[in-house]
């Protein structure tokens, strides 16, 4: 709990009251963002660890990388 008493990451579900605490890990963030570009471009997708490569047929090739800042 902060000084201030709120929970990090906790968020008030509706107008119902009830808190819920949730936090996404680097994999899962990573994951999505992989399927929401998918959507948009045509490239061959490289997972390694915390980094996603984008490599493009006219040979460009990107790398997007995800790290919790904690």
């Amino acid at each position: 709990m902060e000084a201030n008493g709120k929970i990090p990451g906790a968020e008030r579900i509706g107008g119902s009251g009830i808190m819920a605490i949730w936090c996404v890990g680097e994999q899962d963030l990573l994951l999505d963002l992989k399927m929401l570009i998918k959507q948009y471009y045509v490239a061959t997708f490289t997972q390694q660890d915390n980094r996603l490569k984008l490599t493009f047929s006219n040979g460009q090739t990107f790398w997007i990388t995800v790290s919790e800042e904690k």
